[in-house]
């Protein structure tokens, strides 16, 4: 977008991620170790000789090894693998030299132990790793056997998990109406929700790169561990290790605050290893303020939602939604910017844990509900803080013992061993990503059925009705869905409105919830009045921007243009993809100098729908600044390399619109007619 901003106006906010994984399209036979898949599924690549198995086959009681060697000619693996259960995909950390943070150029391997094959479903798995590596030469990533930078593809592997014990059928005999008499309420409650240990370490302002901490008593097998890690500078990368040898996952990405030069990052395990244990923090750079506290729960299996806050005072977490009855809810805090003197719990919540930069508290919940998490503390300006939502099984007790008189002896008959075989689990199938995003897993997708718009610009809601420092908003009416389209209309006449655009955005200045993302593909499905007047646009604007937060004392923000048009000034039409470097608002960047790309003749925008996306890559390993890359209708039309770093440190809110203004020039001569943009669906691939 070209120049338009007034003064920006401050304010402090929660952020929604959205963290989905994607999920495989097909079944693939049982193989053994590093054989590959037949017939191997479209899209994916064959396993062998990178990624193998120890078995095809494994029982609950055993191991399976999974390694990952880098191919030849490649210098490094990525060191997460997913293993499926069920519909969903669980990652898991390989061991391997770590020459790059979360990359190993040498084998990396995991072995599964049979508590985590106890955890997982009896029949078919799915195991994949990545397989995305960097090319020095090209000075860019690539995938197996492609010469094409920046693409990459999924190695996959499936074994079957079996039962250790052989089921017969007489042994169903001994299965009595008396035998249901032995379970109690007090039986049903072993799967409630409990709090049972914890522990910390902090460094204080002593650098280091590690940092430890102690259960005092042994770890209960299946447990959950949840960690909450801090440090006093940003850039490095954190890993979790244990004595158990445990395997964490992120609960969401680090948190970073800039302004202050503070990070934080959330991690669990499930289903945990029995025994003395002592968890270490692991950073790629040495920091002061290291610190780690450590929980231990029961009763929880898997993770059920995320949201945090970033320089917010007082500490608070922002709100998320449950989709589980029984949840543990698991809060944390750090100060980024001064020692607290005292901590305290919020509402409903149990503080836990508590030095001078960082406190964590739970609280249990039993029915469906929206839910934050507070803190108070006495000093301290600014605060990073988070909120995870884990789920626990029912502990409410509905089985009467005359419901269990239904169930007689003979009702155990029919119940053969080949009942017993667990089903294979079939993956769901997903949006398939463009070729673009091969590899990608979908991160937010609008269809637009139906439309969570707020209808006050508050709460909690994936759009709210504006750009955030706009003064006043269009009317609420010019949004409506029609047969899975948003229809936004902009409103002429003599009568025009008085807003110059009808705009909805992921984020707004009085929401309590938003969706930001960095890097990744973002591609909208779109059709637009080709009429003069008419301005659409497809953009992002920062988190920062819109928290205020200073970089250097400055308002230092990036500015995301997927696309712009403007209607009936050119023929054919022409696709504008902008990018803006903002300092206290002026443009000391752009790329106006290549942004713009002539659509083929006869190219029907008003009429059709086409597809409009952006590929945002990273800042390289090397150093080099990281890369945008425009398609239409999946073709490759403009490349910006080199981007300023500050497209390294913001996270972006996309925004959809139907704006009025020829030649950029907005509401000089409003159009005696009504101007539609039409949006079929909007879709975010990370």
């Amino acid at each position: 977008m070209l120049s338009k901003r007034p003064l920006y106006l401050s304010g402090s906010f929660t952020i929604l991620f959205s963290a989905v994984l994607g999920i495989l399209g097909m079944i693939l036979s049982a193989s053994a170790a590093c054989t590959n898949p037949s017939p191997l599924p479209t899209g994916f690549a064959a396993p062998c000789p990178v990624f193998s198995l120890s078995a095809s086959s494994v029982p609950q009681s055993g191991t399976l090894t999974l390694s990952a060697t880098p191919q030849a000619g490649t210098d490094y693996i990525l060191t997460t693998a997913y293993i499926s259960q069920g519909t969903a995909w669980n990652p898991y950390t390989l061991s391997g030299n770590n020459a790059v943070p979360n990359y190993s150029s040498a084998l990396a391997s995991l072995t599964l132990t049979s508590s985590q094959l106890s955890a997982l479903s009896l029949g078919t798995h799915y195991a994949v790793v990545w397989d995305w590596l960097w090319d020095a030469t090209a000075q860019c990533y690539k995938g197996p056997g492609l010469n094409q930078c920046n693409t990459g593809q999924w190695r996959v592997q499936s074994f079957s998990v079996t039962a250790t014990y052989a089921y017969s059928q007489s042994a169903y005999y001994a299965y009595s109406q008396s035998s249901y008499y032995a379970y109690s309420q007090a039986a049903y409650n072993t799967s409630a929700i409990a709090y049972v240990q914890s522990a910390q370490g902090f460094s204080g302002s002593t650098i280091v790169s590690t940092q430890s901490a102690s259960f005092p008593a042994a770890n209960t097998a299946g447990d959950l561990i949840v960690v909450w890690t801090r440090w006093g500078i940003v850039g490095p990368n954190a890993t979790l290790t244990d004595t158990q040898g445990n395997s964490y996952a992120p609960v969401a990405a680090k948190l970073t605050s800039t302004a202050n030069s503070a990070e934080a990052q959330m991690f669990y395990v499930a289903n945990v290893k029995g025994g003395a244990n002592t968890v270490t923090l692991t950073l790629s750079a040495a920091a002061p303020r290291v610190g780690l506290e450590i929980q231990e729960y029961k009763g929880v299996s898997a993770l059920d939602g995320e949201t945090h806050t970033i320089d917010v005072i007082p500490p608070s977490t922002g709100s998320l939604t449950s989709s589980n009855a029984n949840d543990l809810l698991f809060a944390a805090s750090m100060s980024d910017n001064g020692d607290v003197g005292t901590w305290g719990a919020g509402s409903a919540y149990t503080l836990r844990q508590t030095n001078a930069r960082q406190a964590t508290e739970d609280r249990i919940v039993s029915s469906l509900g929206t839910y934050s998490a507070t803190f108070t503390a006495n000093t301290g300006t600014s605060f990073i803080s988070e909120l995870a939502a884990f789920k626990g099984g029912s502990s409410a007790y509905t089985y009467s013992q005359s419901s269990y008189y239904a169930y007689s002896q003979s009702s155990y008959y029919a119940y053969s061993q080949s009942a017993y075989v667990s089903p294979t689990p079939t993956p769901t199938p997903t949006e398939t990503p463009p070729p673009q995003a091969a590899g990608y897993n979908l991160k937010w997708d609008q269809e637009f059925s139906a439309i969570d718009l707020s209808p006050d610009n508050t709460g909690n809601h994936d759009w709210y009705n504006g750009i955030w420092w706009e003064s006043g908003f269009a009317p609420w009416n010019d949004y409506t869905i029609t047969n899975g389209v948003l229809n936004e209309e902009w409103v002429g006449g003599s009568s025009h409105q008085s807003r110059w655009d009808s705009c909805i955005s992921a984020i707004h200045t009085s929401s309590q919830s938003y969706h930001v993302f960095r890097y990744g593909y973002f591609e909208a499905s779109m059709k637009w009045d080709d009429t003069t007047g008419s301005w659409p646009a497809f953009w992002m604007d920062s988190l920062q921007e819109v928290n205020g937060t200073l970089t250097n004392g400055n308002r230092d923000y990036g500015e995301i243009d997927e696309f712009e048009g403007q209607g009936n000034t050119q023929t054919p039409p022409i696709f504008y993809g902008h990018l803006h470097h903002w300092v206290n608002n002026v443009d000391v960047w752009n790329n106006d100098n290549n942004a713009a790309w002539t659509m083929p003749s006869g190219t029907d925008v008003q009429n059709t729908f086409h597809k409009y996306g952006v590929l945002w890559l990273p800042t390289s390993p090397s150093g080099s600044g990281g890369t945008m890359k425009w398609y239409f209708d999946d073709k490759l039309i403009i490349t910006v390399n080199n981007l300023p770093s500050i497209f390294d440190v913001t996270d972006y809110a996309p925004s959809l619109c139907s704006q009025e203004g020829t030649n950029w020039a907005a509401g000089q001569n409003p159009p005696s007619y009504n101007i539609f943009t039409h949006f079929d669906w909007m879709r975010v691939w990370q």
